[in-house]
């Protein structure tokens, strides 16, 4: 199948680093898992990897970019708005149905600072439940990358940070690839889950 070319959203974190590298680096490589290690063949999914942050990270410039607006303060609407300047780029670039899969992995604005974290697990285990079968998939990707120790992260707060939190999502992870809809399936399955 063809792949749609939202590769070219890769600019929305052109400057962006990581703690130890370019942030484009980690988007390609969850393209590069969803194809590679859990046998994803749908051309939408896999576009979906280069842009999955966007949202979170530079709604304001998809919301300038694509709907021509002002961003708006409140973080909510900015989020809601980040889905819809997604979907305008999404029309362009022939995947009608990437904007739908990166908003739902797109985590909301959290209410507060105290709560961010068990807003996170909690956002996460209702996606790996109850989501549509490619946005699992790409969440299981991202999962995949961000728990990774060859990725770079080794010994450095950052590394800490994203144990923690990613240990609490372990077992949500696996029963979403378990799954009678799930994308992941036979030798990937079985490669990811052991």
């Amino acid at each position: 199948p063809r792949i749609p070319r939202p590769a070219r959203a890769s600019g929305l974190h052109l400057h962006d680093r990581r703690t130890y590298e370019p942030y484009n680096k980690h988007l390609l490589r969850v393209a590069l898992r969803l194809i590679e290690e859990l046998g994803i063949v749908d051309p939408e999914t896999i576009a979906s990897a280069p842009v999955h942050d966007g949202i979170e990270d530079h709604p304001q410039l998809l919301v300038v970019r694509y709907l021509d607006r002002i961003p708006p303060a409140d973080p909510h609407t900015l989020h809601a708005l980040g889905r819809e300047a997604l979907g305008v780029f999404a029309s362009r670039h022939e995947a009608s149905s990437l904007a739908d899969i990166v908003f739902d992995v797109s985590t909301p604005p959290p209410l507060s600072r105290e709560t961010k974290q068990a807003e996170y697990i909690d956002f996460v285990t209702r996606l790996m439940n109850e989501g549509d079968a490619r946005s699992r998939a790409l969440k299981t990707a991202d999962f995949l990358d961000n728990t990774d120790l060859s990725s770079g992260l080794e010994k450095t707060s950052k590394r800490r940070y994203l144990d923690r939190k990613q240990i609490l999502l372990y077992h949500a992870v696996i029963r979403a690839m378990e799954q009678d809809d799930s994308l992941i399936i036979g030798e990937a399955r079985d490669a990811t889950t052991d």
